[in-house]
């Protein structure tokens, strides 16, 4: 992808990132790599559908899922933040998603959220 987008052929390298996807879609780094090009060429709402994808994809990857709460940090529309993240702060089987999202929130500057979750980790795992 970065290589066909570097001598200029972006669609191709994007048709086979793509391509590859589909038959292997649990290849987290590959969707870091188109979705980083897709936001360079201000496809937004592709790069948006490519992050959406990796959590699909990848429904127990903690990076996915906080993937996405940072693509809609960065763009938009906020609330879809508390909405992409509350369902890993419920999940029984992400032990450690309450750290992650607080440390989400607080490298985020949201210092009140990121001990909010911080405390709630705490009491669930002390």
């Amino acid at each position: 992808v970065q290589a066909a987008a570097s001598a200029g052929d972006f669609t191709e390298g994007e048709r086979l990132a793509r391509e590859f996807l589909r038959a292997r879609p649990q290849e987290t780094l590959l969707y870091d790599v188109l979705y980083r090009e897709l936001v360079r060429t201000q496809r937004i709402a592709d790069a948006e559908a490519v992050r959406l994808a990796q959590t699909q994809s990848n429904p127990q990857s903690l990076g996915a899922w906080l993937s996405l709460a940072s693509h809609y940090r960065r763009f938009g529309p906020p609330s879809k933040v508390d909405t992409v993240l509350q369902p890993l702060v419920e999940d029984p089987k992400l032990p450690d998603a309450l750290l992650a999202v607080g440390d989400f929130y607080q490298q985020s500057g949201d210092l009140e959220a990121a001990l909010r979750h911080y405390q709630l980790g705490e009491q669930k795992f002390p």
